[in-house]
């Protein structure tokens, strides 16, 4: 993977930029943009608006009009043309993935890299990002660690419902599926929380996660963590430590205010050496830390904000760079959060692109998929929306401990729209690229056994073809999986029939979660199968895999050259499966149907159980 640092100083209202690829500085060096400090203000005020709107809204994140993701994306993209030079500007937008390090001076350090937006995607979109301040020393990785030591600091003030679950979560998680052997987690959390101890445990520790509120105050190192009683753990107090973490992920509310920012004065007043760095990334920077992960505003206590840290860790714990693993996080609660939740963006990175947290000694990976209550919804993510919805709808009624009854009819339901799902994919699939159609007998409307039936019958011919647009790998799960198929497909047609109650039922819905859980995580390649809406205009499009429908505009999918343009328009008004890189579209119907009305997913052709 390629990789860039751009170093960008900046005097006056002059940006001066060099760009270095891999450790070799290229011909783009001494390039020049002016750019007013007003500008720079009115870019983080109007940032600070969108968050401050999708903050107030977020109870409420299906609200048709307005679209704050597009608003991010107008703004990120007048200021990429405005403070970037031409060269710079042809440069990235090139690239098409690569790490990219931002080495800035101290008074550009709270511009949000990862929100500029070049005309096709958010930066963060495609780049693995982090930033250096100028002056701050960068830490040497290359010393392994044989156990890590990790601190979890949640709710200290005991306002924040979902702090405290993250904390909880994220203990509970990593302490089953990450051997102690190579990590020794604490958490603390609440009021009992004593400062003196609190320092102790900071001072030992590899990895530190705080959930909570960060208190701000005019003399840089006065700022801190809130504790319980209006107490603060302040950064000068971390500072004494000598505490020199490998990772800190502070997910805390931080003031993102323009004024506190972005005042030229105070820019001005920070010595060469930084020592003035009002936030906590500059106390732990000028420690040494390796990498630092904060917010850039105001953060709600909802569960997006701790789904965001779960998928961090359990990305961090397959061995990725931080980096990466933020980007995975990105990636994720984008995926499943409406286009009126910011947490995705969020986030940023301090430290160095390539740091590497955890290592593991094995050969294999140390963190499997949680299959815990708490993770399922993490688990089935990149699935088709149909998969998604439906399994929600069991876990909703499970949790509130409703009838066996109604909890095994909704999980047998995911089932029956797991193995349709599949089964329009490999039909439509097949009917494409198989010159006998006969060999497949569909009459409608099919029942779930003829439709089982058949996906094997497609299986192993779309298997051998190299034009499938099916991943192999679904085809190779699906036949290791025969046998736990048939097993949940009798316990489905015998709980129709009326043959499975009372105890019995209750046995069968824990062993049928259970297989249907397995089954889903090796399902996989699904999320490689990208399933997509046309809207009948031609101007839109509609994402769906992921918890929600996600509408782009129609350029993003790339289509640019008139052949390709035909294709588009011949499926406007269809659900489609896409292959982005070979440019091709497949229509899936009449098997799946998007009906824009309902937001969700039909199969007509199929028999409804």
């Amino acid at each position: 993977m390629q990789s860039f640092s751009i170093l960008i100083d900046r005097v006056g209202n002059i940006n001066i930029f060099n760009l270095i690829e891999g450790h070799s500085l290229s011909q783009n060096t001494h390039l020049q943009s002016i750019v007013d400090d007003d500008l720079i203000v009115e870019f983080l005020s109007e940032l600070d608006r969108c968050s401050r709107i999708a903050n107030s809204i977020f109870e409420y994140p299906n609200q048709p009009f307005i679209n704050l993701k597009n608003k991010i994306q107008n703004i990120g993209e007048v200021f990429f043309s405005q403070f970037f030079p031409k060269e710079i500007q042809k440069k990235i937008q090139s690239l098409q993935e690569a790490c990219l390090l931002w080495n800035v001076s101290c008074n550009l350090r709270n511009i949000p890299w990862e929100l500029l937006h070049d005309g096709t995607s958010f930066l963060a979109e495609r780049f693995y990002m982090a930033r250096n301040i100028e002056g701050f020393r960068e830490r040497d990785n290359n010393q392994r660690k044989d156990k890590l030591k990790m601190l979890i600091i949640a709710d200290p003030t005991e306002d924040l419902e979902w702090a405290r679950q993250e904390g909880e979560y994220l203990f509970e998680t990593l302490h089953s599926k990450v051997s102690t052997a190579f990590l020794d987690i604490k958490l603390i959390s609440g009021s009992r929380i004593n400062k003196i101890e609190l320092l102790q445990l900071v001072k030992k520790s590899d990895i530190i996660h705080y959930a909570g509120h960060t208190f701000h105050h005019d003399q840089s190192e006065e700022s801190g963590w809130l504790l319980s009683g209006g107490k603060v753990l302040h950064a000068r107090e971390i500072k004494r430590t000598g505490a020199i973490p490998l990772l800190v992920f502070s997910n805390s509310c931080i003031k993102f205010s323009s004024e506190k920012v972005t005042s030229l004065e105070k820019s001005k007043r920070i010595s060469s050496k930084n020592e003035n760095f009002y936030d906590l990334p500059g106390a732990f920077l000028s420690i040494g830390v390796c990498s630092y992960i904060g917010t850039n505003w105001d953060i709600q206590d909802n569960k997006s904000t701790c789904h965001f840290a779960l998928e961090f860790y359990r990305s961090i714990f397959e061995e990725n760079s931080v980096s990466v693993a933020l980007f995975d996080a990105r990636k994720f609660v984008q995926r499943n959060s409406s286009q009126n939740d910011l947490t995705w963006a969020n986030y940023s990175l301090y430290g160095d692109t390539l740091t590497q947290i955890f290592y593991s000694p094995q050969k294999k990976k140390s963190f499997d998929a949680s299959r815990i209550q708490a993770f399922l919804e993490r688990s089935h993510a990149p699935y088709p929306i149909s998969i998604i919805q439906s399994y929600q709808n069991f876990l909703r009624i499970s949790q509130k401990k409703s009838s066996s009854n109604k909890a095994f009819s909704l999980l047998c339901e995911a089932f029956q729209i797991t193995m349709k799902t599949i089964a329009s994919l490999m039909f439509a699939d097949f009917y494409h690229s198989c010159t006998d159609k006969k060999s497949l007998q569909l009459a409608s409307p099919l029942s779930l056994r003829a439709i089982i039936s058949n996906i094997y019958e497609c299986s192993s011919f779309l298997h051998s073809l190299h034009t499938s647009m099916i991943p192999s790998r679904l085809t190779k799960s699906l036949n290791n999986h025969q046998n736990t198929i048939e097993t949940l497909l009798n316990w489905d047609e015998s709980f129709q029939k009326g043959q499975i109650q009372g105890k019995n039922l209750k046995i069968h819905l824990i062993s049928f979660q259970y297989h249907l859980d397995n089954l889903l995580n090796d399902l996989t390649a699904l999320g490689q199968c990208q399933i997509i809406y046309l809207h009948k205009s031609g101007k839109s499009v509609f994402l769906l895999n992921s918890k929600y429908c996600q509408e782009r505009p129609v350029t993003s999918l790339g289509f640019h050259r008139p052949e390709n343009l035909k294709v588009l328009m011949k499926h406007q008004g269809k659900t489609c499966i896409l292959e982005k890189q070979r440019r091709r579209l497949l229509s899936l119907e009449p098997y799946m149907k998007f009906q824009m009305d309902q937001q969700k997913i039909s199969f007509p052709v199929f028999k409804t159980n």
